[in-house]
């Protein structure tokens, strides 16, 4: 039983990490794209982005503890502000607004919800 807890903890954790991954490269993504505006930068976005809401479910898969489920709406709420604002900052550069792009991610929201986002995961390692 104890291997089984010790498997169940390192599995966890590796998903934790997966997530903070993901999120890694769609913020790195948009940000390259939005100073350079060169599509290239987009990839590891459009890599990252549909696979964040899979590695979410598994990681509910995982949960046993009977606060998981809050702390996973909590992470998933926190996964929802950051894709938005990265999926915003996206838009405003695609459509040829990249000055106001780059003003929203000098306003700092962006930074806060990546620093939101990675609390709530070093809290649950």
């Amino acid at each position: 039983e104890l291997r089984n807890e010790v498997e169940q903890s390192f599995a966890r954790r590796l998903q934790l990490q997966r997530i903070l991954s993901l999120h890694q490269d769609i913020e790195t993504a948009s940000r390259g794209y939005v100073l350079t505006q060169q599509e290239d930068f987009l990839e590891p976005y459009r890599i990252a982005e549909p696979a964040i809401d899979a590695e979410l479910s598994k990681l509910d898969r995982l949960e046993q503890n009977g606060n998981a489920g809050e702390q996973l709406r909590h992470l998933r709420q926190h996964s929802v502000e950051k894709r938005n604002f990265v999926r915003e900052t996206i838009t405003l550069a695609t459509s040829g607004r990249a000055t106001e792009a780059v003003g929203r991610v000098r306003s700092g929201d962006g930074k806060r919800a990546m620093d939101a986002l990675r609390s709530e995961i070093a809290e649950r390692q």
